[in-house]
Formats: C-alpha cells, sequence, structure tokens
C-alpha cells in the first residue's frame, strides 16, 4: 500500500477532535449568531429566511469539507479541511 502522507498516529488523531470541538464551539456561539443578525438587520431579511439562507450555506460547506478531506494530501491541509466540515 503506497501512502502520499504518513498515517496519523493516534495522538494526532486526537488533535483533530480537539480542533473540530473549538471550531464548533465558535461557530454556535460567535460566528452563526452574528451572520444570522448581521442577515436579519442589514439586508431587511426576517429570522426566518436568515435561517435558511444560514442552514443553506452550513449544508454546502459541509459537503465542501467532507470532499476536501477525501481529497487532501496534506495533513496541514486535512485539518483546514477538517474545519470546513464541521461547519
Amino acid at each position: 500500500m503506497v501512502y502520499i502522507y504518513p498515517p496519523l498516529k493516534l495522538y494526532q488523531a486526537g488533535y483533530l477532535l480537539t480542533v473540530k470541538a473549538g471550531v464548533n464551539l465558535l461557530l454556535f456561539t460567535i460566528l452563526i449568531p452574528l451572520f444570522l443578525s448581521l442577515v436579519t438587520q442589514r439586508a431587511g431579511k426576517s429570522e426566518m429566511i436568515a435561517s435558511v439562507y444560514g442552514a443553506k450555506a452550513s449544508i454546502i460547506l459541509c459537503a465542501v469539507g467532507s470532499l476536501a478531506i477525501g481529497l487532501s494530501p496534506l495533513v496541514w491541509l486535512l485539518i483546514i479541511c477538517k474545519v470546513l466540515a464541521s461547519t
């Protein structure tokens, strides 16, 4: 079997879980409420439409991030893709 990069060790995989938890904490406490309030205030949209836009953006980012995880040849790129997919 040929590896493009060496396989992750157990402690390195644990770092990925920590990164995902940190990104989720940042997203759910700061970024998503900020995005929703900006869409409702500046764009003049209702809260329901802002939530629909947020859900669509989240689905697209999750799909793109998951595809990028499968295609990432480097560990640092894998971490970035994992952050993108955890939205």
